[in-house]
C-alpha cells in the first residue's frame, strides 16, 4: 500500500509541475487576468498536496511529528489565503466581470485575518507543545470556498465556452465542482483517511485535462489558410489587407514578397505589419504563428 501510495503521489506531483510549467510556456498567450489568478490557484493546490503527500510518510516514519505538524499548519494556511484570495478574482474575471478596487481590498484583508487567525493559535500551541487546529478543518474551509466560487461559474458556462481560450478553464472549474464535494464528504465521515489519494486524483484529472491542451496548441500545425476563423478576426479587428498579409506570412514569404503580389511599396506591407503585431499584442512572425495555432483550436 504504501509503495503504490508513493508512486502515485510522485506521479502526481510530477504531472502537476508539468502542468503548471506548460501553463507558464501559455501565459505570454493569455494577457486576460484569470490565467494569472489561475497559476496562483495551481501553484497553492501543488504546494498543498505536497504538505499532505509529506504528512502521510511523516506520520508514519517520525515517532513525534509534533513540530512539523506545526510547520504544516503554517503552509497549509499560507495555500488557503492565497486561495481565498485568488478564487473569487479567477472566476470574477473568468465571467467577464471587472473586480473592484474595494471588493479586492476586502478579499485581500480576509485572506490576511484569515492566515492569522489559524498561524497565531498554532505558533502558540507549538510554544505550548499541542496540537491547536486540525488541518482537517482547513481543508474543508479550502473546498467548501472552491467549490462555492466555482458554481457561480459554471452558471455562465455557456458564455464562458463562447471564448476558445476559456474552454480550458472551463474544464477545470468542472472537474472541480465534480471532485471536491467528495473530498469534504470524505473529511467528515472517513476523518481525512483517504484525503491525501481523493486530492492526488483530483490533480491528475486536472492537469491531465491541461497538458492535452497544451500539447495540442504546441503541436497543431497551423492551417495552410493562416487558421482565421470569424472569432480570430473579429478579436482583433483585422482589416481584409490585414488578412490576406497574414496567410502570406504564414506561407513564409517576407515584405518584398508580399509587396510584389499586391502590387504596393515594401513600406506599406511593413505598416500593415506592424498593425498586425500590434492588435494582436505580439512581436515577431514566430508569435504569430504560436496565436494563430492556438486560435484555430475553436474551429
Amino acid at each position: 500500500m504504501e509503495q503504490f501510495a508513493f508512486w502515485f503521489y510522485t506521479i502526481t506531483v510530477l504531472v502537476s509541475v508539468a502542468s503548471f510549467v506548460s501553463a507558464l510556456l501559455l501565459y505570454p498567450r493569455y494577457t486576460t487576468a484569470y490565467f494569472g489568478y489561475y497559476l496562483l490557484l495551481l501553484s497553492t493546490s501543488i504546494v498543498f498536496f505536497l504538505v499532505y503527500a509529506l504528512a502521510f510518510f511523516i506520520q508514519r516514519y517520525v515517532p513525534s511529528p509534533l513540530t512539523t505538524y506545526h510547520i504544516d499548519l503554517i503552509i497549509l494556511a499560507l495555500c488557503l489565503s492565497a486561495t481565498m484570495y485568488a478564487a473569487p478574482h479567477f472566476t470574477l474575471t473568468l465571467i467577464g466581470r471587472k473586480v473592484k478596487k474595494r471588493y479586492s481590498s476586502i478579499f485581500l484583508l480576509v485572506s490576511i485575518a484569515l492566515f492569522l487567525a489559524i498561524v497565531v493559535p498554532s505558533i502558540a500551541g507549538f510554544i505550548a507543545g499541542t496540537e491547536t487546529l486540525t488541518i482537517r478543518i482547513i481543508d474543508i474551509i479550502m473546498r467548501l470556498f472552491y467549490c462555492a466560487w466555482f458554481v457561480m461559474a459554471l452558471m455562465h458556462a455557456r458564455s464562458i465556452a463562447a471564448d476558445a481560450s476559456k474552454r480550458p478553464m472551463l474544464y477545470f472549474v468542472a472537474v472541480s465542482v465534480l471532485v471536491l464535494p467528495f473530498a469534504i464528504i470524505e473529511q467528515i465521515l472517513a476523518h481525512g483517511r483517504y484525503a491525501a489519494f481523493l486530492y492526488g486524483a483530483y490533480l491528475l484529472l486536472w492537469n491531465l485535462g491541461m497538458l492535452v491542451y497544451t500539447v495540442r496548441v504546441f503541436y497543431r500545425p497551423v492551417p495552410t489558410d493562416g487558421g482565421l476563423t470569424k472569432h480570430f478576426i473579429h478579436l482583433y479587428g483585422l482589416t481584409a489587407r490585414e488578412q490576406e498579409i497574414i496567410q502570406a506570412l504564414v506561407k513564409g514569404k517576407n515584405s518584398r514578397e508580399i509587396a510584389k503580389t499586391f502590387n504596393v511599396s515594401k513600406k506599406t506591407v511593413d505598416g500593415h505589419v506592424y498593425n498586425i503585431y500590434r492588435k494582436c499584442y505580439i512581436r515577431n512572425r514566430v508569435e504569430l504563428m504560436l496565436l494563430i495555432k492556438e486560435k484555430s483550436l475553436q474551429r
